[in-house]
């Protein structure tokens, strides 16, 4: 299966699985009159940054985490920065893990889990 970026003219790219164009319309459930909103399509050979989908690997078992999160936003400013390594603290929980960026996902392997000074996970 290919990738397609949709580049809509609101400015959002959505990134959406298919064999074919025609697919990737039905599997993202829309109709003929979506095409009027959207400025071009292409094949994804990479999804921009603030696109890609996000892992935490956390106990072999991958979690996506929504954009719009606290972690998603201190992962990004570091990631900013040149970070292989980074640190998120959200609600008492102290992150640390080894991030790669693949072509269209972010995947964040959590090597060391702290709450209230306590290691409760620990990977390596």
């Amino acid at each position: 299966m290919k990738k397609y970026n949709l580049h809509w003219y609101s400015g959002r790219i959505e990134t959406i699985t298919g064999n074919t164009i025609d697919e990737v319309f039905r599997n993202a459930g829309y109709g003929g009159g979506a095409l009027s909103a959207l400025d071009y399509y292409e094949e994804a050979m990479e999804v921009p940054m603030q696109y890609k989908a996000i892992e935490l690997h956390e106990s072999n078992k991958p979690e996506e985490i929504g954009h719009g999160t606290m972690f998603a936003k201190q992962l990004m400013e570091q990631l900013e920065n040149g970070a292989t390594r980074v640190f998120i603290t959200i609600m008492h929980h102290e992150f640390i893990c080894d991030v790669k960026v693949t072509p269209f996902k972010i995947i964040c392997a959590c090597i060391e889990r702290k709450k209230q000074g306590e290691v409760v996970y620990n990977a390596a």
